[in-house]
């Protein structure tokens, strides 16, 4: 898959972004440790159609202007709150032999039994994880296999997932990431339940003092 990205030094900063992405131009900047910051600008059908491919945690080649291409990831993508269409895109350029940061998401596969047995429902506590390691050894998501989830018992912590041993998580590790609990008509059942008792017990302390 080539994960090239071309784009274009924004020579005029004061260009208001809202007139750029009219033009279906997106604003974007570039930074990193020791790095002096760049504005550039990007066609924005060129980067939904590269992001949907790849998503958050790939590492890009950044083509300015036809120089040499420097090494990127997406740091974080502004979007818009009522219509989630992208504003503005932060790129983190890095540096060979340097480790990173990064905020991974996590991909949740397999099937529990406690939710198609016991008709339980999943609760994710936690959707990403923060990791550190070297950019080549980056991955996109970590898979949280629920199969293990066979009671409302069960637990998986941050702990128990698996990732490569080249990679770093820096989130607290008996974290909760998701568990299976019992469905909520279990509970209203036992509600009703509790009150008819309720009302089979008052007959009879209204006759005992009535005697």
């Amino acid at each position: 898959m080539d994960l090239t990205l071309k784009t274009n030094l924004r020579t005029l900063i004061n260009k208001k972004s809202k007139s750029l992405r009219k033009k279906g131009i997106l604003p974007a900047v570039i930074y990193g440790h020791g790095i002096e910051n760049k504005n550039i600008e990007i066609k924005k059908s060129i980067f939904q159609k590269l992001y949907k491919q790849v998503g958050d945690g790939s590492l890009l080649d950044l083509i300015i202007d036809g120089q040499k291409p420097i090494k990127v990831l997406i740091q974080e993508i502004q979007k818009d709150p009522v219509k989630s269409e992208i504003l503005h895109i932060d790129f983190y350029q890095i540096k060979k032999g340097e480790k990173i940061t990064h905020s991974i998401k996590l991909n949740f596969i397999g099937e529990s039994k406690a939710i198609k047995e016991l008709g339980g429902v999943l609760i994710r506590n936690v959707d990403s994880v923060e990791i550190e390691c070297l950019p080549e050894d980056l991955i996109s998501e970590i898979d949280v296999n629920i199969s293990c989830l066979n009671t409302f018992e069960d637990i998986i912590h941050i702990k128990d997932l698996k990732i490569p041993l080249n990679i770093k998580i820096l989130d607290k590790l008996d974290e909760i990431v998701s568990a299976v609990v019992p469905p909520k008509r279990e509970e209203k059942k036992e509600v009703v339940e509790e009150k008819k008792e309720e009302e089979k017990k008052e007959p009879t302390n209204k006759s005992a003092i009535n005697k």
